[in-house]
């Protein structure tokens, strides 16, 4: 649960915590992110899903992430495309 991933600081947290973790994929929550979007961010692919909505109630707590290392990205289109 990320509550919110508005301030570019956190994602540099959660990524330096990926990298020291060797963690390739993350589920987030909470991401407050307006619509669905993707960020393609130092060897990370960020995807986003969020309401059309700003609010709720005054409080916008909705979204839901994937953070993805770009290798792990590469390696399953590739074995895709072999077949």
């Amino acid at each position: 649960n990320v509550r919110s991933m508005v301030d570019i600081t956190k994602r540099h947290l959660i990524r330096d915590w990926l990298i020291s973790n060797r963690v390739d994929i993350l589920a987030i929550q909470e991401t407050c992110t307006v619509s669905s979007h993707r960020e393609q961010a130092d060897k990370y692919c960020w995807y986003y899903s969020g309401p059309k909505q700003e609010q709720h109630q005054g409080v916008m707590y909705e979204g839901v992430g994937l953070v993805i290392h770009s290798k792990t990205i590469f390696a399953q289109s590739s074995q895709f495309q072999k077949g």
